[in-house]
């Protein structure tokens, strides 16, 4: 687990002060991670031996800056906001692309609950990320400045995060609300 330095480091990179557990700052914080930190999936294309162990993590993506995939991203990011106090849930996914298929769980995400409300955070989806937290709500879209995301519920426990792109619904991944631990992190990787 990151520790309480970790996080004062962090949040000096990303020019933070202050942490909060508000939908403000998770929203600062999720927004900053992502303009702060690149996406890279090369190592994982290069068969690099990658740890997923918290303080090589913060080091390689952190502290050298080289970027990361979701499951080195998300880790870092739900450990960090579990320090500051958030009441955050594992959730892994599915990339689906668009696409009709039947996909591994290679995906993780955060699910955050605040003031009764769970929020899905994700920063680790490279140029389709959301910049903030998006409301679990499948009511209406969300629109984060230029991007409309959609969360849609196809069956009981189930659900689709969806962006539009060209008047048309893209769908991203697909999760669930069961519960996951970082076992499930490492068979996945």
């Amino acid at each position: 687990m990151l520790t309480e330095t970790n996080l004062q480091t962090y949040l000096t990179k990303v020019n933070l002060a202050s942490p909060e557990v508000s939908l403000l700052f998770l929203k600062e914080i999720q927004s900053a991670h992502v303009a702060t930190f690149p996406f890279s999936s090369i190592a994982v294309l290069l068969k690099q031996d990658l740890s997923l162990d918290s303080e090589k993590l913060f080091e390689r993506v952190i502290l050298n800056e080289r970027g990361g995939y979701c499951f080195e991203m998300n880790k870092i990011f739900f450990e960090l906001l579990t320090l500051i106090g958030f009441d955050c849930e594992l959730t892994l996914a599915r990339v689906l692309n668009n696409r009709d298929i039947d996909a591994p769980r290679t995906h993780r995400v955060t699910r955050v609950r605040l003031n009764n409300l769970i929020y899905l955070v994700d920063v680790g989806c490279g140029g389709n990320c959301p910049r903030e937290p998006l409301l679990l709500s499948t009511d209406e879209p969300q629109t984060q400045r230029d991007v409309v995301y959609k969360i849609t519920q196809p069956r009981e426990h189930d659900y689709l995060l969806q962006m539009e792109k060209g008047n048309q619904w893209f769908t991203l991944y697909t999760f669930d609300d069961y519960h996951y631990t970082d076992a499930d992190c490492s068979c996945g990787q």
